[in-house]
């Protein structure tokens, strides 16, 4: 193969990314900078495992704490079932969630899909640290991406009442979902219709908070305003307020950092709304899509390393809408946008001696560069759309 057209194939870029990200995150610290081998542990482990869900079901039957009305409903019911059976049915249900994902639902919403690179992916996520991590704790953040996919699949295809459904059940089983809403802005219609579209399931998804009554509502936004003002930080937590508060420990104390970060990346967001508003591009484009999943990863301040592998997931989004063959300066880029990704898939664990950087224990930063690149990448699209009037049929409305 020549050397111009490593950087022009998805598969060659995805291939050498891997292999280098892998030196530097898995060998290096296994076998070279240590005089014995190194293997550390993902995560502590806990006396057992699914600990979250245990956790979860338990502060619902003792009322002690709050989620969701559907998820305390979800939890109400199988907490009849012993800790063993409900930890092994989530078990599998996470591992059917990532499978349909990569398998069923990415060749429907993709105009671009490669079943090889959804392989190597599917291979590269079960094994990730993330998504050992998401496992090991018994989270449900997998299955909450699935609702999310469905609702893309049914949103593509015009069927608004299954969209909206999807979309629902995955915020109430996790709040940070909310931010997709604004893949459901369509460019062909007025902007007033939009709007009264968003603000109709955002209402929707109000209403369904105080099915349990107004005492239950107030409880579960105080228990959300608390988490929010006192986040559990520490290298595992990637969220903005976690990645300032463990700065300041290291470093200098930077008390409007945060509010920085978040609103640089609301500017890279609005960037990629505009555009997608001036070339009429749906708002599920992949750039569009894998800026709301940063979003979703980085704004809540409990935001911890098993939510990893909805970003892996995203990437693969990317790609299964990325033409296969592109010029060399843009292959560049996606080598960089890729490395950024691979580096996520490695426990913050790993880092040690000459790799003991906040940068790579702590993923903020890696997710937020990926974030910049995308913008990047959505502006280049843009102006070369401009430029020759040739707009690839990922970002055309008429995808199904």
């Amino acid at each position: 193969m020549k050397f111009s057209k490593l950087f022009r194939e998805r598969e060659s870029i995805i291939l050498l990314t891997f292999m280098v990200t892998f030196f530097i995150a898995m060998i290096y610290p296994t076998f070279i900078s240590t005089h014995v081998m190194y293997i550390p542990n993902f995560v502590t482990a806990w006396d057992f495992l699914g600990v979250d869900l245990y956790d979860a079901i338990i502060i619902v039957k003792n009322k002690s704490g709050s989620y969701s009305p559907l998820s305390d409903y979800l939890f109400l019911v199988i907490s009849k079932l012993p800790h063993k059976v409900t930890y092994r049915l989530f078990l599998l249900f996470s591992l059917s969630s990532i499978t349909i994902i990569c398998f069923y639902l990415l060749p429907r919403i993709s105009s671009n899909y490669s079943l090889n690179i959804s392989l190597i992916f599917f291979i590269l996520l079960v094994s990730s640290y993330g998504f050992m991590f998401e496992l090991e704790r018994g989270q449900w953040n997998i299955i909450t991406f699935l609702f999310i996919y469905l609702s893309l699949l049914f949103f593509k295809r015009n069927n608004v009442f299954f969209s909206i459904l999807f979309i629902t059940i995955a915020i109430q089983l996790k709040i940070y979902p909310a931010i997709f809403i604004i893949m459901f802005y369509k460019s062909n219609l007025s902007v007033k219709e939009n709007i009264l579209f968003i603000l109709k399931l955002g209402i929707i998804n109000l209403l369904l908070l105080f099915s349990r009554g107004w005492n239950h509502f107030l409880w579960y936004i105080n228990e959300i305003f608390i988490y929010s003002n006192d986040p559990f930080c520490w290298a595992g937590n990637h969220s903005i307020s976690s990645f300032a508060s463990e700065l300041s420990k290291k470093s200098i104390y930077l008390p409007f950092l945060p509010y920085v970060l978040f609103i640089l990346y609301i500017i890279c967001l609005s960037i990629i709304s505009y555009l997608s508003y001036k070339k009429r591009m749906p708002f599920y484009n992949k750039y569009m899509f894998f800026m709301l999943t940063i979003g979703s990863l980085i704004i809540p301040s409990v935001s911890h390393d098993y939510k990893l592998p909805a970003l892996g997931i995203a990437t693969l989004y990317f790609l299964s809408n990325t033409e296969s063959v592109f010029n060399i300066k843009k292959g560049f880029i996606y080598l960089l946008l890729l490395f950024t990704i691979f580096l996520t898939f490695y426990s913050y664990t790993n880092y040690i001696g000459r790799f003991n950087l906040l940068i790579l224990k702590n993923k903020f930063l890696l997710i937020y560069f990926s974030g910049i690149v995308n913008t990047f990448l959505c502006f280049d699209e843009y102006y070369n759309i401009k430029k020759t009037n040739y707009c690839p049929n990922e970002l055309r409305n008429d995808v199904s």
